[in-house]
């Protein structure tokens, strides 16, 4: 079965780190012990969630981090190559302004910065989302294949098997 090319990382906080920011967890484990040098995407804000809880914000805030600054270099040097955010609009992204302030102020370089952005497109390469379309194979399979009972049972095995159910004992 081919490698996993990517994740994505939670808003649970492990041993007082948050996921999405834990270097052991992101660098050492995900990618040193296991291999898998990919995309690991954040939980919807969970960047953001690191620190202290902002005005607006419901509670639930790590306080690992002071800045959404820090917050964005946390995740970024720690693993999280992006940052999936709620607000959809990029200009106020945690990650956009963030990381921008944080390469000008020498917090993060340019090859910390690159190696995110290839370790984010990378798998869009890999399944010719920029070939053209002709020469990709599953851009022909017709809806009728997508769409029959044998894909749709296939889908829900997989979604089956790919489950893990955790008991919180503690």
């Amino acid at each position: 079965a081919p490698a996993p090319q990517g994740l994505m990382c939670s808003y649970n906080a492990i041993n007082g780190v948050p996921a999405c920011g834990h270097g052991d967890l992101l660098r050492g484990i995900v990618e040193g012990e296991w291999g898998m040098p990919g995309l690991v995407i954040s939980d919807a804000d969970a960047i953001a969630q690191m620190g202290d809880p902002l005005p607006d914000d419901p509670p639930g805030g790590h306080n690992f981090t002071h800045s959404l600054l820090e917050s964005a270099v946390t995740g970024l040097l720690n693993g999280t190559t992006v940052s999936l955010e709620d607000d959809s609009d990029p200009e106020t992204s945690v990650y956009h302004l963030g990381l921008t302030t944080a390469l000008t102020n020498g917090l993060v370089t340019l090859t910390d910065l690159q190696a995110a952005v290839t370790r984010a497109l990378l798998p869009r390469f890999r399944a010719g989302l920029y070939d053209p379309p002709e020469t990709v194979a599953w851009n022909s399979i017709p809806a009728s294949v997508i769409e029959s009972d044998a894909s749709h049972a296939l889908a829900r095995r997989a979604a089956a098997d790919a489950l893990v159910l955790l008991q919180n004992v503690g």
